[in-house]
């Protein structure tokens, strides 16, 4: 498990703003950006830290192939705002004034 620090650490990568370069045909929409300067492959951020799909994760960084060709040291677009609140749960309510999804 990790550690209070390294939690801390790990959220200092991301951020509504990027702390590094970018390019700067990156998708406008961005609403999560993660710093790359931890050495981990595009593979381990885009499949594993964030699990993006590769057709998403080059559409919103054109500069990155979708076998993850041209991975470089910075900042990289792993949210957009227009996906946000597309993965809401469909609830239903019952009669009885109980919910169950």
């Amino acid at each position: 498990m990790a550690s209070n620090a390294q939690q801390a650490h790990q959220l200092d990568k991301r951020g509504d703003q990027p702390a590094m370069q970018w390019d700067l045909n990156t998708i406008g929409t961005c609403s999560c950006w993660y710093d790359n300067y931890e050495g981990l492959t595009c593979k381990e951020v885009r499949d594993w830290k964030f699990a993006i799909s590769p057709a998403d994760f080059s559409r919103w960084n054109p500069s990155i192939t979708l076998d993850c060709g041209n991975w470089q040291a910075l900042s990289y677009c792993v949210e957009n705002e227009l996906n946000v609140g597309c993965f809401i749960k469909n609830i239903h309510h019952r009669s009885d004034g109980h919910s169950e999804p």
